[in-house]
């Protein structure tokens, strides 16, 4: 029980530090879905595509490959333009196979 209450602490902990003071009634959060369409293994960069053609990358090739769906949890950062949106949270979702989509 003491474990559950520590791990818990520690996620409200990192979501509190993720939110910016200045911005936090200002900011949402909300889920996107993308495709990876490329994984460069030597700058560790995995970039996604999501269904409006926008690409966004993170850190962390792992097991990441070309076709895999990836969930995202984005900030809107404050603002209304996405270009400024910040990636929370990135979950593996599946794969698409060879068709693509």
């Amino acid at each position: 029980m003491v474990n559950k209450i520590i791990i818990a602490m520690g996620i409200i902990l990192v979501f509190v530090l993720l939110i910016n003071p200045a911005n936090a009634n200002n900011v949402n959060y909300y889920p996107m879905t993308t495709v990876v369409c490329e994984v460069d293994y030597e700058s560790d960069t995995v970039i996604c595509s999501d269904f409006n053609e926008n690409l966004w990358c993170f850190y962390g090739t792992e097991d990441w490959q070309t076709g895999d769906i990836c969930s995202m949890i984005m900030s809107d950062n404050g603002t209304s333009n996405i270009k400024d949106d910040k990636i929370i949270m990135v979950k593996y979702d599946g794969w698409l196979g060879e068709g693509g989509w």
